[in-house]
């Protein structure tokens, strides 16, 4: 215990620090998401008989392939 009393001190670090999951005296840990996630992309595709669209980020959605596979161009989406 005073090992850590000694390493503590030696840091600046307090049990208050401990708890709240900060490493660094004066910061404050991060909670949440970072603020860019969860914000919305503009779309890059778009399914003129449906509406659909796809950012153009992760997976292609269905309706996507099954039209690629059906042998249109994906630049046919394009907004």
């Amino acid at each position: 215990m005073e090992q850590i009393q000694a390493l503590m001190a030696e840091n600046g670090l307090t049990p208050a620090d401990l708890i709240s999951g900060t490493s660094t005296p004066g910061k404050r840990a991060s909670k949440g998401k970072s603020q860019s996630s969860g914000s919305k992309v503009a779309a890059k595709y778009r399914n003129a008989s449906t509406g659909e669209s796809w950012s153009g980020r992760g997976l292609q959605p269905r309706w996507l392939k099954a039209a690629l596979a059906g042998g249109q161009k994906l630049e046919d989406f394009a907004v």
